[in-house]
């Protein structure tokens, strides 16, 4: 196995990129997750071994949890995603207002993802009839967690009313 770490090219820093925008601009357009999915897994990308693997899963992660964020988001506040290559894979961190009808399910949801049988939810969720109640991209967070092996985790400070999801995905998972 190949070992590599992202690296800033003028320091020794490990690789990070961060942008905030508008949550708006991404509810009014839904091509615009896609469009920024996109453009940050070229961007960071670019620097794996297995480059179109690594573009081709950095952008799906990307996506689902931009989707997610939005659909969960306060029309009026700001959204930041942030990535950062850590030593044994890829962070990807989200952070943002919760609508208040939405927080204590999203937190519920988040907090089932650490318990076993990924599998088994993610079919059930697959094969489903019908979107649930409270529909927050559950299925996108769950296929990246069941194909790719990503760990989700709420990382909100309790006192805050914005929330954080962070994300990590080992860099085996990268590898073909």
């Amino acid at each position: 196995m190949e070992s590599f770490q992202l690296r800033n090219s003028d320091s020794e820093q490990p690789f990070t990129i961060k942008l905030t925008l508008p949550a708006k601009n991404l509810l009014n357009d839904w091509k615009q997750c896609s469009m920024l999915a996109n453009y940050i897994a070229e961007y960071v990308g670019y620097q794996y071994p297995q480059q179109e693997r690594a573009e081709n899963l950095i952008s799906t992660i990307t996506n689902e949890l931009l989707e997610t964020a939005v659909a969960i988001a306060p029309e009026q506040s700001d959204l930041t995603i942030s990535l950062q290559q850590l030593n044994d894979g890829l962070q990807v961190q989200t952070n943002h207002g919760i609508r208040d009808d939405l927080a204590s399910p999203y937190q519920d949801f988040l907090s089932s993802l650490s318990k076993n049988n990924i599998e088994g939810r993610y079919l059930k969720m697959l094969t489903a009839k019908e979107t649930p109640e409270r529909d927050f991209n559950q299925l996108g967070l769950l296929m990246i967690t069941h194909d790719f092996g990503a760990r989700l985790l709420n990382c909100s400070q309790e006192s805050s009313n914005r929330i954080c999801t962070q994300l990590f995905i080992a860099d085996k998972e990268f590898q073909a």
